[in-house]
C-alpha cells in the first residue's frame, strides 16, 4: 500500500523485459492498493493468473504495456489509470489480455471484473500499432466505466472465439486514426488484418447503448504532469457492491470529478528524470 516502484525493468534476452510490478499466481490474502509504476523498461503491472484484487493503481510513461493479463487470472480490479509514453515506438498498449497464448481455452480462463479506468495513449500515430484494449487468446472479462483516449485505435480484438468481453458505461474518445477499431479489411498484414474471424469490434462497442465517442472531458490526459480528472462527474454504472468494489463509484472512468484526489500524496510522483 502506498508504493511507488520507478525506473525498473532489465532486457535480459530480445523481447523479454522485466516488469514494474509482476503478480505470479497471487491470491487474495495480499493487499494491493494505491501503487505506482512509472518509467519502467515493460509493463507496469502483469498479472500471471492468481485471484489478488487491487485498486488505485498508476502507470506512467512505461515502456509497453499498462496493465497485462495472463494464464488464468480472475481477480478484482477498480481505479486504473495509465499514461503512455509519447517518445517510444513500440506496441504499447494500455491493456493487453490473453488467457493462454497455446491454448487459449486452457482453465481457468482469465477473467478478470474491472470498474473504473482511465487509460491515456501516446496521442500519436507511431510506428507501431498501439491500442487501448488489446483482448486476444481465448481473454474473457466484465469491464465497466472505461475512458480510452489517445489511441491509434480503442479496441482490436484477436482469437474470436474463444476470446469474449463484455464492456458498458465506457467512453472512446480521441483515439486517431480510428476512435473505435480499425476496418480490417486486409489491406495490410498489421492494423487490417483480419486476425478475428471477421469480428466487427464497432458492433461489439456501439452494441452497448451505455457505450459513448464523446463527452470524456478530462483535464489533461497527456501532460507531464497529468490532470485525468473530468469536469464534472460523468454518470455510469454502479460496481457490484461485493465487499471489495466501492459501489458508489457509479461513474465513467478512474476518478469522479475535479475535485477527487485520490491520486495525489507523496506516493505519487510524475518526474521522469
Amino acid at each position: 500500500r502506498y508504493v511507488r516502484i520507478e525506473f525498473s525493468g532489465i532486457e535480459i534476452a530480445a523481447d523479454n523485459e522485466i516488469n514494474g510490478l509482476t503478480l505470479a499466481g497471487v491470491g487474495r490474502g495480499t493487499t494491493l492498493d494505491h501503487v505506482m509504476v512509472k518509467a519502467t523498461l515493460d509493463d507496469c503491472f502483469e498479472f500471471f493468473g492468481g485471484t489478488v484484487d487491487a485498486s488505485h493503481l498508476v502507470c506512467f510513461r512505461n515502456q509497453d504495456d499498462g496493465f497485462d493479463f495472463d494464464q488464468g487470472y480472475v481477480g478484482r480490479l477498480q481505479f486504473l489509470f495509465s499514461q503512455s509514453d509519447p517518445d517510444i515506438a513500440d506496441e504499447a498498449n494500455g491493456f493487453e489480455a490473453d488467457n493462454d497464448k497455446d491454448d487459449p481455452t486452457l482453465a481457468p480462463v482469465t477473467n478478470p471484473t474491472i470498474y473504473n479506468v482511465t487509460l491515456c495513449g501516446q496521442n500519436a500515430d507511431v510506428a507501431s500499432q498501439q491500442y487501448g484494449f488489446l483482448f486476444r487468446r481465448g481473454f474473457r472479462a466484465t469491464i465497466a466505466n472505461a475512458i480510452v483516449s489517445g489511441y491509434e485505435a480503442g479496441v482490436d480484438f484477436r482469437d474470436v472465439p474463444p476470446t469474449s468481453v463484455t464492456l458498458t458505461s465506457s467512453i472512446f474518445e480521441g483515439n486517431a486514426p480510428s476512435n473505435v477499431a480499425h476496418a480490417e479489411d486486409g489491406s495490410n498484414e498489421e492494423e487490417q488484418a483480419d486476425d478475428d474471424g471477421a469480428f466487427d469490434e464497432a458492433a461489439w462497442f456501439e452494441g452497448e447503448a451505455s457505450n459513448a465517442m464523446t463527452g470524456a472531458a478530462v483535464a489533461d490526459c497527456f501532460g507531464a504532469t497529468p490532470d485525468p480528472r473530468p469536469d464534472a462527474t460523468i454518470t455510469g454504472e454502479a460496481p457490484p457492491d461485493d465487499g471489495f468494489f466501492e459501489a458508489a463509484a457509479s461513474y465513467v472512468g478512474a476518478f469522479q470529478g475535479p475535485d477527487d484526489g485520490w491520486m495525489t500524496g507523496a506516493w505519487v510522483d510524475f518526474a521522469t528524470e
